[in-house]
């Protein structure tokens, strides 16, 4: 099965190899503008969540205060860089010590 692709991906690599050395370049062309006629409307992005996964998070956006973004030390977790890691979540975290 393999090698069946592997033939199948060689012979369309020379196929293309034969027409990029070609002096007839206008096939290439011609084909390409066929395609943007066709106005094909394409995202090549990747990673993008639908609409309803964003709509998952949504409610964590309101469920803190204007001030409220300090730990129970004082830390301010909007700029969180504590080595040992906020007291909440070590204390989370100790249950699966």
């Amino acid at each position: 099965m393999v090698a069946v692709e592997r033939t199948a991906v060689v012979q369309s690599s020379a196929k293309l190899r034969n027409e990029l050395d070609s002096n007839d370049g206008d096939s290439m062309t011609n084909g390409y503008d066929e395609f943007r006629k066709q106005k094909h409307h394409i995202d090549m992005s990747r990673g993008k969540p639908s609409p309803e996964q964003l709509s998952l998070s949504a409610g964590m956006l309101s469920v803190l205060s204007a001030g409220d973004f300090r730990a129970a030390d004082g830390t301010d977790c909007r700029n969180y860089g504590v080595l040992q890691g906020l007291p909440e979540a070590r204390t989370l975290g100790a249950d699966f010590t």
